[in-house]
Formats: C-alpha cells, sequence, structure tokens
C-alpha cells in the first residue's frame, strides 16, 4: 500500500488538472481536501496502466482505508471516502525521510525510491513536510532554511568510508548548479518579463513531458499565463501570511454585496443626511449610497473596521479568483501584477522579494542558500496553516497555495530531466533550457551566483579532497583568462570588484613581471582543492544537400575547435598563472553524429605540447602537459556503434596511461537485454551501419574471437551489398584513380580489409587527401603539421600510400554522392550470431584498456537516465570492475578491473551529489536477489567495493 500511496501522491503533485483546481464552475472544480477516488483512478489508468480498473479500484480503496484509520495524521477538513492531499503528503513522506544529526535525511533503504518521488516532487516540498510534522509535534517554528539543494542519508557507515577522501572528476559546473532553483525565483519575481514569452512559446513547441503533447488541446493555459498565476499566487498568499492586504484594482462594492445589517444602517444614515443631520462618525457629511455600484472607501464612514476589513478582503479574494479563471484577464493585467511585486522587493537587490522575510540567524557559514530562503519561508508557513487548518485563509486560497506546487511542478517537468526518455538529446534539450530564465542581469553576475551554489557545499566538505571543474573554452587566450579568473573569484568568494586583479591583467597583457599579492592561506588551499578541464561541446555535421562547397566533414567545426585550441595554447603560455588552473581537455555532448575522428588533430597537439620547465613569473614546473578524458560510448544507435567510437577514440585521440573515457557504458551493457529491449531492431545512416559491419568483422579477426564463422560470412555479405551501393557507382566519377581501377577491373581488391584500413586513416588530416592520394607535403611545419597524421597508431607511411586506401578515405569525405548515399536512414534486423559476439569483444576490448592503463569514469544517475534500458542495480561499473564485491576467485579474474571512478556529471540536472551516487549503487546492489531469493551481495562486501572505487577516484585525478 505504501508504494501506491507514494504513486498516488506524485500523481496529486504532477497531473491534477490546474484549469480545474482554479476553475469557477463547481461541478468542474477540484479542491485539495477530497480528491475523489475515482478522478485518481483516472490519473492512474491514465499515466500509469501496468494495472487493471478492478485492481486500481482495490488499491485506492486500500489507500483511502489506511488513511482514515491514522487519524492523527489527517487534519479535520479530510472528507470520508476522499482524499486531502496534504495528508497524503504527511502520511507518505515519513516512511521515505527522516531526521539524521538534527538534518532531515532519506532513509538509507528508501534512496531508490527517493530517488523517483523527487521527479515530481522536487526535494523541497517533502523536506518542508518533514519540518513541518515535527514542529507541529514540538511546538516549535522553523528558523533555519539553510539546507543544499540535494539532502543526504542516514547511512553512517557509508559516510565514514567516503568521509577518507573523494573526487568528483566529471562534473560540468553549468549542469550543477541548482538553476531550477534560479529560474523559478526569476519567473515568480519578473512574471511580466517580456523576453520571456519566446523560451515558452519553444518549449511549448517541443514538450519534453510527452503527455503534454496530448493534452494540449484541453490545455488552455500557455506556460507563460501559468507562470503568471503562480507569480499572484504567491504574492497574494505571501501578503496575507506578512497580515498584509493589497489589490491590484479599484475595491467596488454593490448592494448585493452588503448585509441587510450594514444596508440598513446606510439608509438610516441616509434619511439623517436628508434631514440635515451630520454625520456623528467624522464632523463630514455623508454623501448618499444611491448608486449600484461604489468604491468600498466611499461607504468606510458607514462600516466598523471589522466590516471594511472584510469587505475589501472578499473583494480582493474575487478579484484574484476571477484572475486566475481567466487567462485574457491576467494577461491584461501583467504590469499591474509586475508592478506590486517590484513594490515589495523595493531597493533590496535581492533575487526573491521573499528572502526579506526568513531568518537568517542560522546562515553562518551557508550564506550562498540564503537566496533559497525565501521560497522555502513561505512553502512551510502554508503547509503549516493548512495541517492545523488556520482559519485566517479560506479554502480558495489553499487551493490556489496547491495549484501554486502544481505549476511549479508543471514547470518543472520542462526545465529539468524529470521525465523517463531516453538518449542523450532528450537530455541535450534540457541542458540549453537551462539558461533561459537564469541570467537575467549581468551576466558573469549571475554566472558567479550560479558557480558558488555548484560548489559551495562540496567545497566545504572535508571529504571532497579534489573537484575537477568542466568548463568551455572561450574564443580567445584573453577570454579564457578571464573565464578562470571570474570562476576562481566566485568559488572561493573573491571580491567582486578588485583593484589588484585590474592590475594584474594589464600587466598580463604587457608581457611584464607578475608578482602575486598573498592571498589568504584558506583560499590558497580551496584551489588546490579544484582544477578545471575544457570541454569541447561536439555539434553535428551540416547535411550534405545544403553544402554547395564540398569540403571534409565536420569542414567548419574542425576549423573552428582548431582555432579554439591554437587560443588555449596562447592562454597557457601568456597567462600561465591562470593556465596552469587548467589540467585536461575533454569532448562533450551528444555523440551521435559527432565521431572522434573530428578532434583527432586537435587532441593530439594540446595533449603533446611541451611548455619550459620553468616560467619566471611562477617558477618551476609551472604548466604541465595537458591530460585527456573524452565522452563517448554513452549514447549510440548500436552497441557496436558505441564499441567503435571507444575505440576511435583511443586511436585517434591518441589516449594513453593516465588520461580517461567519461561513461564508456557499451563497454559493459548487457547486448543482449540491450537488443532484446530493441527488439533486435537498430535505425541508423547507411554509412555507420556500414562501419559497424567493418569494424566488427576485424575485431572478431584483432581478438582472435573463434566460433563464428558464419557471422563473418553474414558480415561479409552485408559488406559487399552496403559498400558497392554507397561507393560503386561513383568510383569512376572521382578521378582518374577511380576512372583506372574501373577499366582494369580491379574493382574487387576494394575488399572488406581496404576499407578497413582506409577507416584507420580517420585520425588523419582529411585535407592531405583531398586528390584522392596522400600527399604529405602539404603538411605544415609547425605544431599543427607534426599531428597532422596520427603516427602513433600507423607509423608507417605505406598504407596511407596503397592507392585504393587513400582513394576510399578520400571517398568517405569528398564524394557528394556517397555522403549522401550513406546518409540515408535504414532500419536493420540484428542476427543472433551478432549480438552473441559482443560480449566476447567487449572482454577482450576491456582487457586492452586496462593494459593501456586508461580509467573510465562512471556518472550512475546520469547513465541510467540517458542510457537504454539501465538501472542501478545492473550498471556497467560492476562488470568494469568488481574486486571487493566478490571473493569469488573464478569472478574476479574473468573480470577485467578496470580502473574506475563514481561521479556526478550534471548534478543540477539529475539533482545528486557525489555521497548519494556512492549511496545510490550501494543500496541497489544490497536490494539484489538470486534466483534463489538471497542476497546477491554481502553488505560488507558492497562497501569494501565502493571503499576501492572511491580511492581509485582519487587516484584518477588529473593532476601531478
Amino acid at each position: 500500500m505504501r508504494l501506491e500511496l507514494e504513486r498516488a501522491v506524485k500523481l496529486l503533485f504532477q497531473r491534477v488538472s490546474i484549469e480545474r483546481l482554479l476553475t469557477l464552475q463547481e461541478e468542474n472544480k477540484i479542491y485539495y481536501n477530497q480528491v475523489k477516488p475515482d478522478y485518481l483512478q483516472d490519473l492512474m489508468l491514465t499515466y500509469s496502466q501496468e494495472f487493471s480498473d478492478t485492481e486500481r479500484n482495490l488499491q485506492l480503496s486500500e489507500i483511502v482505508k489506511q488513511m482514515e484509520q491514522n487519524q492523527k495524521l489527517l487534519v479535520p477538513s479530510a472528507v470520508k471516502g476522499t482524499l486531502h492531499v496534504f495528508s497524503a503528503l504527511l502520511f507518505c513522506i515519513p516512511n521515505i525521510l527522516t531526521f539524521h544529526e538534527n538534518q532531515v535525511a532519506c532513509k538509507y533503504n528508501m534512496l531508490l525510491e527517493w530517488n523517483d518521488l523527487t521527479l515530481a516532487l522536487g526535494e523541497d516540498l517533502p523536506v518542508l513536510v518533514m519540518l513541518v510534522k515535527r514542529d507541529l509535534e514540538q511546538g516549535k517554528i522553523c528558523t533555519d532554511f539553510s539546507w543544499p539543494p540535494v539532502i543526504g542519508h542516514n547511512n553512517s557507515q557509508l559516510s565514514k568510508i567516503l568521509m577518507r577522501g573523494m573526487a568528483d572528476n566529471h562534473f560540468h559546473l553549468r549542469g550543477s548548479a541548482p538553476y531550477f532553483y534560479i529560474a523559478w525565483l526569476n519567473l515568480m519575481n519578473n512574471p511580466g518579463r517580456k523576453n520571456f514569452l519566446k523560451p515558452f512559446e519553444r518549449i511549448e513547441q517541443n514538450y519534453r513531458d510527452k503527455n503534454k503533447k496530448s493534452e494540449v488541446m484541453i490545455q488552455r493555459q500557455p506556460l507563460s499565463v501559468l507562470v503568471a498565476e503562480a507569480s499572484l499566487i504567491r504574492f497574494y498568499l505571501c501578503m496575507k501570511l506578512k497580515g498584509q492586504q493589497f489589490h491590484l484594482f479599484k475595491c467596488l462594492v454593490s448592494s448585493k454585496d452588503l448585509s441587510q445589517k450594514i444596508l440598513y444602517r446606510i439608509e438610516r444614515e441616509q434619511k439623517r443626511k436628508e434631514a440635515g443631520k451630520v454625520d456623528m462618525k467624522d464632523g463630514k457629511k455623508s454623501e448618499p449610497f444611491t448608486c449600484k455600484v461604489i468604491e468600498l472607501e466611499q461607504l468606510k464612514p458607514y462600516l466598523t473596521n471589522d466590516e471594511y476589513e472584510h469587505l475589501k478582503e472578499n473583494i480582493v479574494q474575487n478579484q484574484i479568483r476571477m484572475l486566475l479563471a481567466n487567462s485574457r484577464y491576467i494577461e491584461v493585467n501583467m504590469e499591474l501584477i509586475q508592478t506590486a511585486i517590484d513594490s515589495m522587493a523595493g531597493n533590496s537587490g535581492d533575487i526573491d522579494y521573499m528572502q526579506q522575510f526568513a531568518p537568517t540567524q542560522n546562515f553562518c557559514g551557508r550564506e550562498e542558500y540564503k537566496l533559497l530562503a525565501g521560497e522555502r519561508w513561505f512553502i512551510y508557513h502554508m503547509l503549516k496553516a493548512i495541517l492545523i487548518e488556520d482559519h485566517t485563509f479560506t479554502i480558495d486560497e489553499y487551493n490556489w497555495f496547491y495549484a501554486y506546487l502544481r505549476i511549479k511542478s508543471e514547470i518543472c517537468s520542462e526545465l529539468t530531466q524529470t521525465n523517463h526518455i531516453v538518449g542523450f538529446e532528450n537530455f541535450q534539450i534540457y541542458q540549453k533550457r537551462k539558461d533561459w530564465f537564469t541570467h537575467l542581469e549581468d551576466f558573469w553576475k549571475s554566472e558567479k551566483k550560479l558557480a558558488r551554489l555548484a560548489v559551495w557545499d562540496i567545497l566545504n566538505s572535508p571529504s571532497m579532497h579534489f573537484l575537477e571543474v568542466r568548463i568551455s573554452p572561450a574564443n580567445t587566450a584573453y577570454e579564457n583568462m578571464l573565464q578562470i579568473r571570474n570562476y576562481d573569484e566566485a568559488i572561493t568568494n573573491s571580491f567582486d570588484k578588485d583593484e589588484e586583479l585590474v592590475l594584474r591583467i594589464r600587466s598580463f597583457l604587457n608581457q611584464e613581471q607578475l608578482e602575486f599579492q598573498s592571498e589568504s592561506q584558506e583560499k590558497a588551499d580551496l584551489k588546490k582543492r579544484f582544477f578545471y578541464v575544457l570541454h569541447f561541446t561536439k555539434r553535428g555535421d551540416n547535411p550534405i544537400a545544403n553544402v554547395e562547397t564540398l569540403e571534409c566533414r565536420h569542414f567548419q567545426y574542425r576549423r573552428l575547435i582548431k582555432q579554439k585550441a591554437n587560443e588555449i595554447l596562447h592562454f597557457r603560455s601568456t597567462y600561465p598563472q591562470y593556465g596552469r588552473r587548467v589540467a585536461g581537455i575533454d569532448a562533450c555532448s551528444q555523440e551521435i553524429g559527432c565521431r572522434p575522428e573530428v578532434f583527432g588533430r586537435v587532441f593530439r597537439t594540446l595533449k603533446n605540447y611541451c611548455y619550459p620547465l620553468y616560467n619566471e613569473k611562477i617558477g618551476n614546473a609551472a604548466l604541465p602537459q595537458l591530460k585527456l578524458t573524452y565522452h563517448v560510448g554513452e549514447d549510440y544507435l548500436d552497441v557496436v556503434d558505441g564499441l567503435r567510437a571507444i575505440d576511435e577514440a583511443i586511436r585517434f585521440l591518441g589516449l594513453d596511461c593516465g588520461d580517461r573515457m567519461g561513461h564508456a557504458i557499451a563497454l559493459g551493457v548487457n547486448a543482449k537485454d540491450w537488443y532484446g529491449f530493441k527488439n533486435k531492431q537498430i535505425i541508423m545512416p547507411l554509412q555507420d551501419y556500414l562501419d559497424n559491419i567493418v569494424w566488427l568483422y576485424h575485431a572478431l579477426n584483432k581478438y582472435q574471437i573463434d566460433g563464428f564463422d558464419p557471422l563473418r560470412g553474414w558480415l561479409q555479405e552485408q559488406y559487399s551489398h552496403y559498400f558497392f551501393y554507397i561507393y560503386q557507382h561513383y568510383l569512376s566519377g572521382v578521378n582518374q584513380e577511380g576512372i583506372a581501377f574501373i577499366q582494369s577491373g580491379t574493382l574487387n581488391k576494394f575488399d572488406i580489409n581496404i576499407y578497413y584500413l582506409s577507416w584507420l586513416l580517420r585520425g588523419d588530416q582529411p585535407s592531405l587527401y583531398k586528390t584522392g592520394k596522400f600527399q604529405e607535403e602539404l603538411r605544415s611545419k609547425d605544431q599543427w603539421g607534426l599531428y597532422a597524421v596520427n603516427k602513433k597508431y600507423i607509423r608507417s607511411d605505406d598504407i596511407r600510400h596503397i592507392p585504393e586506401v587513400a582513394l576510399l578515405y578520400h571517398m568517405y569525405h569528398y564524394s557528394r554522392e556517397a555522403r549522401i548515399k550513406g546518409s540515408e536512414m535504414k532500419t536493420f534486423h540484428i542476427p543472433d550470431h551478432y549480438i552473441s559476439s559482443i560480449g566476447e569483444i567487449q572482454k577482450a576490448m576491456m582487457d586492452d584498456i586496462v593494459n593501456k592503463g586508461i580509467s573510465i569514469e562512471t556518472n550512475p544517475s546520469s547513465n541510467i537516465r540517458i542510457g537504454t534500458y539501465l538501472r542501478f542495480g545492473n550498471h556497467p561499473i560492476k562488470t568494469f570492475y568488481n574486486s571487493g564485491l566478490t571473493k569469488d576467485l573464478g569472478e574476479l579474474m574473468a573480470c577485467p578491473q578496470i580502473n574506475v571512478s563514481i561521479n556526478t556529471d550534471d548534478r543540477g540536472v539529475f539533482s545528486t551529489k557525489l555521497e548519494n551516487e556512492y549511496a545510490l549503487l550501494a543500496c541497489a546492489m544490497e536490494q539484489e536477489k538470486t534466483a534463489e531469493g538471497c542476497h546477491r551481495y554481502k553488505k560488507e562486501f558492497i562497501y569494501e567495493w565502493l571503499d576501492n572505487i572511491r580511492e581509485m577516484g582519487i587516484r584518477q585525478v588529473f593532476l601531478s
């Protein structure tokens, strides 16, 4: 029943109709304190279809029965036979949360459920429910709203293991701030901003909550109107909490709004007026009440103070009620709402006008969370009022608060990844949206604020030894320096205006000797614990049909990243004080459509560029060589495609001992399960399929995998068919070499082995093959020329001078017809022997990676939310490394024991923190059972395994 109640609560805060909460039609209206089971059943059957109507009826009856039996948890207004939304929340949350070391924490054994529940509710609402429950029981009022955006758990044993020291080696700064918190506060404080309209329109054109696509025909309010409604509710209820009243319009009253007692009093006063008497209340003559509608202020002489305040409150409530029920009214009056909010904010400069009402005495050492306190203060006091049935508020006002939470959930579902859509493209869409409502002020002012929020609790934790902060490289060396300087200042909480820094920059620009001013030891020590990795962002290529002048694949992007790489080299040599803060490079974002070959020359050049061991500005060993990491094998159209990408990253980028790969899920995913989930069908471009066929054929040979001769024959057939479809028809039109091959009848020389050799050349600079032959003389004489060819993996130029090999590589880039044919999409059915071979290749590749000394950065929450058919219990990390997890010698020897680490990736997107990533894996492992129903892993073994991984994470750090 508990799990069913959790599902019900998620639906109540994610799916209940906002329109029906705010409507003026009583027959359609939903109230927070009497949600009917048949309405909830409809929601369950719509959004959770694994149960029948009969099963749902039984479950709902049991939920209502259980809640009625626990009357102490129900507020008096709960209507028998219905659900009170906030009572259900109060009944559900204590099963998941508890108090640990005087703070709200998740019960360790409920972490997986908490992880799922917070997708729908966020973290703040459940945490505040726990605080309200405690304070009602103990007669207290909360004065501390300074907890971090992500709470921890109560597993002290695991926490003590992690206190030995951790490193987060895969942490994207801009994806790690709690940006929805900031976006929501910006929206609530600036609902009238015109520049919000376009982002909302873009969201509405591509809802990520796909249920909204089917609901869009009945959803009458655009998202911008929902935001306006929420901001109005928030402002109105805030004023009421503070005992203040306001009105957007004149307070008009008619005779039907007045009681008979008041009407009689007015009539009596009018008669006295006619008799020429003076009103005794204020010594002034009263105006006769003859019109049907009049301003309330004109009736003040006839009313007591209580009558006046009561009438005014009713009139204002009716005004709000009308605005909330009619989207046209609220759009027309948006300027009035914004003016009212601005008047409350005054000149404080706070991001949120509610910050002034939240207590601040408990923020010592946690000042960065002050901006979150106002919203928490508001929700806390409204929850408390609802649960004690404070009659200061009406039923309608409580219902508006429920609508406010629903709207917040609605907007959150489009700004943070709360859906279960797999694939990197879904994640990337959310990534792009994170900036739409966060940078309302000067860019660097808001960017510093977000940076501090991203790292504040991490670097304040003594257990976090190292943090690898990933940021994008800027366009110039100077901008790179400014970027590092600004982030350093933000993270170390440096001065916003530092005249010394200005002098330093000027001295940098003039290439003068620089002497650093001493900084506090505390800040110096802090800067030893975090450093930067510059990550290029992968991009898809322009469609070949849209290209007029044919150049190599990703021609424009290759040129751009080369320019940025040159500026990185210039930045490190010109500004070494900041250059040494950068320890590595990376390439992130969607890998489908952007292969490792694009980055080959850039990565090899940056990695191998050596600086003098002595720099007069900062002394000895100032600038170590850059280390490499690369996002690969996380998002793929076929497991073989992911494995090929991993192989390409190693070969073309020059990954070596001490370098890392991000994710690399394709290495450890269960191929049978993955293809089963896809019904043994994949969809991809013909060129990629052909490349995968050739790569798989040679992987079987390279690793000497026996028993797959029928598969080899099938791969040969597939190669012949698709190679000739893409390339044969156009060979004669390429150049004289192609014509010669056709005329000599030696076209069969383009067999699968020749194609494989041409694939090996993809790490080379494509322009060296623009004529159809390898032209060594075109290489430049500088550093870039040195790494224009991939000498590490193809040392001899003999392969490059094989005519067929060079010609195929040429056509891969420069044949318009072949590229058009290769870009055609097709659905392929995958045979069983293809699937069976993958496990053998994965094992061989993992052994190779261990021998090369390459590590893997895993990011459990990210991998599960983006990947296909993954959960914490079957995450590939235990396939990569199992030392400690088992004591069985056979299992230990069968595992490659790759050096792995656990990291957060984009913790603001996935609402996580490093401690919880360890705990989620531990919790999932503890719950795994064998076919006989026994625990698969011993708890102490799990903790030993995680402790080993924790230590490996520290050893992976890119610091000398």
